[in-house]
């Protein structure tokens, strides 16, 4: 029964364990936020710079990963940037929790990736 409900399931079992890796990231990333929710111009440069050593490391080939196209860390690298933008612009405002919440679409090209190619 359950090889025959894997047959049908939306996402394969090699996906979900990228999946998962990246939703535990995702839920302790977002901790950290809503825990440093009067810095995040500083989180969000952070997770840009993570971001750009992983590029760095890739374009360098010496990433200990498995290999995915430099545009999904390069837009990461953007998105972390925009977000640390927008973290300026709302510093103080009630609507910088609603930021956090979002910041999961920085990382939305990985899933698109995971799911498409994995």
């Amino acid at each position: 029964m359950t090889d025959k409900i894997r047959e049908t399931s939306f996402i394969t079992q090699s996906q979900w364990r990228y999946v998962r890796h990246w939703l535990v990231l995702i839920v302790f990333t977002e901790c950290i936020l809503l825990w440093l929710h009067d810095r995040l111009v500083f989180a969000y440069l952070a997770i840009a710079l993570l971001f750009l050593a992983g590029l760095t490391l890739r374009v360098l080939r010496l990433y200990p990963g498995q290999r995915e196209p430099l545009a999904l860390d390069f837009l990461a690298v953007i998105l972390s940037l925009g977000f640390a933008g927008l973290a300026y612009v709302f510093e103080g405002s009630p609507w910088r929790f609603l930021m956090i919440g979002c910041s999961s679409l920085i990382v939305f090209p990985h899933f698109v990736f995971i799911l498409r190619e994995k």
